[in-house]
């Protein structure tokens, strides 16, 4: 019998023997790999409300995600899920206006077309044609054709609620949130710790709490998003653990944005903001 054997009970309990302990320095090894890769090769995740008829609490569909419920924030591209009714801080970091196109609405089927800057989009929603629910048909794009959405776009550094980390993120609202959006960005406007300053504070100084609450507009119930602000950074540090590391991801994500050096992942389909 091996000395790595046991009899216990009368029964020959077989111990494997134990692997070769790991003697490497991997903190050495750091960002090995990457060395030919810049911002543009990465993808920035949005983030989004899940809704009754999203496609990721369904568990037919390919875009299912374990664990998921109306009302959770998502993450589309690593599909880690937040509760809504907690919430999670967050820093923004660019807003941005915008248009996209999508093939219709949620119940049409929707699909991410293309999108379209400021100039672009003011000029096209010119020439559209308002239908009876609302949504602004684009011309010449089929029956009953595309519909173009005014999207403002927030990108933010979302502070995981689990494990404190800071993660650039893009948050869009359209539709009944726009009304939302227009608040956040009066609010960070008035944002002065100097009154005598000219211009507000930047917007990537100060912090803020997201949540979605419930809904109701035209007889449909949905989950929407409420911001509420929190403190300046400088002040932040009983919310946060390293608020001086969340100032710099937010300052260097706005950067990135600016530069037009950070790839944003599109839009899916069940993100059609109707």
């Amino acid at each position: 019998m091996s000395k790595k054997d046991e009899v216990k009970d009368d029964k020959l309990v077989v111990q494997e023997p134990a692997g070769a302990l790991m003697t490497q320095d991997f903190a050495a090894d750091a960002g090995a790999g990457f060395e030919e890769t810049d911002a543009s090769c990465f993808a920035i995740p949005r983030l989004k409300i899940l809704q009754s008829m999203s496609k990721a609490k369904l568990k037919a569909s390919a875009e299912y995600v374990k664990g998921a419920e109306e009302g959770m924030f998502h993450n589309t591209v690593d599909n880690s899920l937040f509760d809504g009714e907690a919430g999670f801080y967050a820093v923004m970091s660019h807003y941005k206006k915008k248009f996209i196109e999508f093939e219709g609405t949620m119940d049409e089927g929707g699909g991410y077309c293309r999108e379209y800057d400021l100039a672009e989009g003011t000029a096209l929603l010119a020439e559209c044609v308002r239908d009876a629910k609302g949504n602004d048909r684009i011309p010449n794009t089929g029956n009953p054709g595309h519909v173009l959405v005014d999207i403002r776009e927030h990108y933010i550094v979302l502070i995981n609620p689990t494990t404190g980390e800071p993660q650039p993120v893009i948050f869009s609202m359209a539709s009944s949130a726009i009304g939302t959006s227009k608040k956040w960005m009066t609010q960070a406007g008035a944002l002065k710790r100097d009154p005598k300053q000219m211009r507000p504070d930047a917007v990537f100084t100060h912090l803020w709490k997201i949540t979605a609450v419930p809904a109701e507009k035209n007889g449909f119930n949905f989950f929407a998003p409420r911001v509420e602000y929190v403190c300046g950074l400088d002040k932040a540090a009983g919310v946060l653990s390293e608020p001086d590391f969340a100032y710099r991801i937010a300052k260097n994500f706005a950067e990135m944005i600016k530069s037009g050096t950070a790839k944003v992942a599109e839009p899916t389909g069940d993100e059609v903001p109707f």
